[in-house]
């Protein structure tokens, strides 16, 4: 893991020695590291590692076998910006992260998928939800094929069809 970061403090409060693990500088040597078969696991963020793997090397290749926590980045302000500032920054990220669209999509998460793809975003649906979309699709399919694939190909939500 990358030195002086959040796995380690994870790490270390669930009781891992720390002679057993391998610092790296920066998240691309340890992923090298993990292709070369030098390490067996690597302890990272989820979007960083996901990120790291697109870059150079092959994102299904590798799952993700345990989550250590969950944790938001924060940004930190300077102590002379205003208070009035940080906080219409705080309710703007706030909006762009809950606002959800006709789609169920937030802002924040397009930008996610736009930059990271879909398989980096934390997953804000649930197994059941998944399955509804699909039965959904599928039944919209029975009904006018054509119709659907374009709706589908035109990111048209297909809940009317329900």
């Amino acid at each position: 893991m990358v030195e002086d970061s959040v796995e380690n403090d994870l790490l270390f409060d669930r009781g891992v020695n720390a002679s057993g693990l391998v610092l790296g500088q920066a998240p691309g040597e340890l992923f090298q590291m993990l292709e070369d078969g030098q390490i067996d696991l690597w302890a990272t963020g989820a979007l960083a590692g996901r990120y790291q793997m697109m870059q150079d090397g092959d994102l299904n290749a590798y799952e993700d076998i345990y989550t250590l926590g969950e944790k938001d980045l924060y940004y930190g302000f300077s102590s002379d910006v205003p208070d009035s500032s940080v906080s219409a920054f705080q309710q703007a990220l706030a909006t762009v992260r809950s606002q959800k669209d006709e789609q169920g999509v937030s802002e924040y998460e397009r930008i996610i998928y736009r930059n990271l793809g879909v398989g980096c975003a934390r997953q804000t649906f649930t197994d059941g939800d998944v399955i509804s979309l699909v039965d959904t699709t599928a039944a919209a399919i029975g009904k006018n094929a054509t119709d659907t694939l374009r709706r589908i190909s035109a990111g048209e939500a297909l809940c009317s069809y329900s």
